[in-house]
């Protein structure tokens, strides 16, 4: 879990202790959600309360739409307000522009009025960024009636915790530290603000907070007026509290029957000088900007790895957790800083941006992967550790992996020679360390995120051997054999330093791995769950391995992980585990996994992290997607599922739904990276009893061999490799490297289930809907 303050750390631990010695069962069930919620129309949304990212990619700031649909920056806030009471909106269905660039869509609907909005950040020819909310209003009525929309402005939302930060708001500004650290540009309220309009505009301190082009019919420095007098527009300060709402426009007319009305407003994200830069603004028109920014992020998402099911929600969270994690990058100075989002973890973190440039990687985007790599090395200490976070050690062993991954992946030999001299100082530091410790390992410490645990922590572990497989290799490919046969060795002895210790908390545990290594090894599941992926310290199908997944898998509520004494929901925890069971072939429980983290995302493809109660009110507070980990993690888990490489060999199709099978159905994967070379595979179906895959692959260097996964819920009667018939291995199919056609005759089998993404919707309204009853009366409902 990336933290952004020692404040919430100390907090949340304080709360984790809280609740160990409580315990969880007699005490009162969390608060919920009218399950209500679940009618409204449009695609199925997980969360009670939306929000959502726009932005441009690598920009140093980005825009918030909060739960009622206004634009929150560090600057402020515009609102909206629908209807001659001016109500309050509070669009929680929205949706992506094609399902996946950031483009948000959401609508309200008042006394037969609809109020469509599209908000994007338009990035204009001189760098300037302009977020623009364009709203279109039609009068569904069979009479005339009145369309009323009113725009303002505040500071802030109301708090509602005790925190000073507005409800499902992020804390600003914040610009006082070094380069990675938590950053949000923007200004302080100010009572002494003077508030003015000019002829399109509404201004603060002579700073342009967001203009109007198309006339309104009425402007109001204020929402209200004293005793109702007439309205007063002179510039002036205001007697007013961040919440309150000032700088008001307003569209007053009646609509014709079927009659529309556009209406565009245009915010800087920083506000600018009335003048030469508001003319530039108000040349940007809405369709232009549009076609631009969809145009901008299509060439970015089309070139990289591409992966097409029959399921769009599989598809567009792939590609828009892309576009999630480049929102979340910045470049400022010449660094790429890879952070986890724009809100609330606007900052750096080892581990996080690791796994994001492993993604990278993954995915076709390798410049992504080395421009973020480049900023790792001002995180080297003195002494070679690799450190992010004070005390917490996963980042020696996740920098060493990264590297070594990037250079299998890459096969940059420069990139090689680069890194190697900050390798073999992380390495020596790794061996003193160990040398130190009376068990050999990483040091002991006190964590205050993730395991929540003292001592020595597994997963530190488990990170450093992997990463010392990987200090091997860049020391093979930069020409030091001496040290890479050294590096070798020091991870066997240090494995068997590592088992040794590992042992002790086994034969306390049941078999399974367990968070930490000293005490009774207890602690928040994490890291131990490293077992066998992204390294293989152990083999995937070891008993211990085994006994792990069985043992956190006992823990998972609504089908995820859970956090902090079973309480909590963490959405991207369970895919640790998702990817493990990959690597040793299963099938149907994967998919499991990727459906529960389908289910408990929002209807534009946001993944959260934690605090959202089990069974809860599905109220992720102030922890706001989306979550750049998470997004990392399921382009990873999607990837793997279609084109993975395991000890020099490929696996294709390791994860297949039964909502894939079927006479039209396509599976279609394009320029998926391997550490060998490219895969492409398509694969139709002309009728329920057959498919055909044409393959598409470019080597580097060929791989050992390629496995075809066969689906788990298919009898597979024959399959033919251009033409020969192929043998049937324990459910795969072993294809030379340079075939190009396989054809299969199957039938689905008469027990296979009909999972999909949509009947997981389903079967968890339904779960909701029981667990609502018994909250409201005590028992589940007829």
């Amino acid at each position: 879990m990336a933290r952004h303050g020692l404040h919430a750390c100390f907090t949340f631990a304080f709360a984790l202790l809280l609740e160990a010695a409580a315990g969880v069962q007699g005490q009162t069930p969390a608060p919920m959600v009218n399950p209500k919620i679940d009618q409204q129309p449009g695609p199925f949304s997980y969360y009670s309360h939306s929000v959502d990212e726009i932005g441009a990619m690598d920009a140093p700031m980005a825009t918030e739409i909060t739960p009622s649909g206004s634009l929150y920056t560090g600057y402020g806030e515009l609102v909206f307000l629908a209807g001659p009471d001016m109500t309050p909106i509070h669009p929680r269905i929205r949706t992506l522009e094609k399902g996946y660039l950031p483009i948000v869509h959401f609508s309200h609907q008042q006394y037969g009025i609809d109020y469509e909005f599209a908000c994007f950040t338009a990035e204009l020819g001189d760098g300037t960024l302009v977020n623009i909310a364009h709203v279109v209003e039609k009068n569904t009525n069979a009479l005339p009636t009145r369309a009323v929309l009113t725009a303002g402005t505040r500071y802030e939302n109301d708090t509602a915790n005790g925190s000073g930060v507005g409800e499902h708001e992020f804390r600003r500004p914040v610009d006082d530290g070094k380069p990675g650290d938590y950053r949000q540009p923007g200004v302080r309220f100010n009572p002494a603000w003077v508030y003015s309009f000019s002829r399109d505009a509404f201004l603060r301190s002579g700073k342009v907070f967001y203009l109007f082009p198309d006339a309104p019919d009425r402007e109001m420095l204020t929402e209200k007026q004293f005793y109702n007098i007439q309205i007063n527009n002179t510039p002036r300060e205001l007697d007013i509290f961040p919440t309150s709402l000032v700088g008001l426009v307003s569209y007053n007319s009646i609509l014709a029957p079927g009659a529309e009305r556009t209406i565009t407003f245009l915010m800087p994200l920083v506000p600018v000088e009335e003048g030469a830069e508001t003319a530039r603004i108000l040349k940007a028109s809405y369709s232009g900007e549009l076609n631009a920014t969809i145009a901008r992020w299509e060439r970015i998402v089309g070139k990289g790895m591409q992966i097409e099911t029959p399921e769009p929600k599989v598809n567009d969270t792939f590609k828009a957790s892309l576009v999630y994690d480049l929102l979340a990058r910045d470049h400022i100075g010449g660094n790429y800083i890879q952070t986890v989002n724009k809100f609330q973890y606007h900052a750096f973190w080892l581990r996080d941006a690791s796994d994001i440039a492993n993604m990278y990687d993954l995915t076709g985007y390798p410049n992504y992967a080395s421009q973020d790599l480049e900023f790792f090395a001002r995180f080297q200490q003195p002494d070679g550790l690799f450190l992010s976070q004070p005390g917490q050690y996963d980042a020696e062993g996740e920098v060493l992996w990264v590297y070594g991954q990037h250079y299998s992946m890459t096969h940059d030999l420069a990139f090689a020679q680069q890194v190697f001299p900050a390798v073999e100082r992380a390495v020596d530091w790794l061996e003193k360390a160990r040398a130190a410790d009376p068990l050999h390992l990483i040091p002991s410490s006190f964590v205050h995120d993730n395991e929540y645990a003292n001592g020595h922590i597994t997963g530190y572990n488990l990170l450093a051997l992997g990463g010392l497989k990987n200090a091997a290799i860049l020391a093979d490919a930069a020409g030091e054999q001496a040290l890479a046969t050294q590096y070798r060795a020091d991870y066997r002895e240090y494995r068997a330093d590592f088992a040794k210790a590992l042992a002790r908390c086994v034969e306390l545990d049941g078999g399974y791995i367990p968070p930490s290594l000293d005490g009774d090894c207890g602690g928040q599941d994490w890291g131990n769950l490293l077992g066998t992926y992204p390294e293989h310290i152990f083999a995937p199908n070891d008993p211990l391995i085994t006994a792990t997944l069985k043992q956190v898998q006992s823990k998972y509520r609504e089908g995820l992980t859970t956090y902090g004494t079973l309480r909590y929901l963490h959405d991207y925890l369970i895919m640790k585990n998702t990817l493990t069971e990959i690597v040793r072939n299963e099938q149907q429980q994967p998919l499991k996994d990727l459906y529960a983290m389908l289910v408990h995302t929002s209807s534009t493809q946001e993944g959260f992290e934690f605090a959202i109660r089990v069974w809860g009110d599905r109220d992720f507070a102030d922890n706001l997607p989306p979550h750049g980990w998470f997004a990392a993690e399921y382009r990873i888990v999607v990837r793997d599922m279609m084109v993975r490489s395991d000890e020099g060999q490929v696996h294709l199709l390791s994860v297949m739904s039964p909502a894939w099978m079927g006479a039209g159905k396509t599976i279609r994967v394009e320029r998926a990276p391997t550490e060998f070379g490219e895969v492409g595979f398509t694969l139709t179906q002309p009728n329920d009893h057959s498919a055909q895959i044409a393959l598409d692959t470019l080597w580097r260097q060929q791989p050992r061999a390629i496995w075809l996964h066969l689906p788990w819920f298919a009898e597979v009667s024959g399959v033919w490799v251009d033409g020969q018939s192929a043998a049937q291995t324990k459910g795969m199919v072993r294809i030379p490297p340079n075939a190009r056609e396989v054809r299969i005759r199957w039938t689905r089998r008469a027990d296979a289930p009909d999972w999909s993404y949509d009947q997981a919707v389903e079967q968890y309204k339904q779960e909701y809907r029981r667990h609502w009853d018994v909250y409201m009366h005590g028992q589940a409902g007829r």
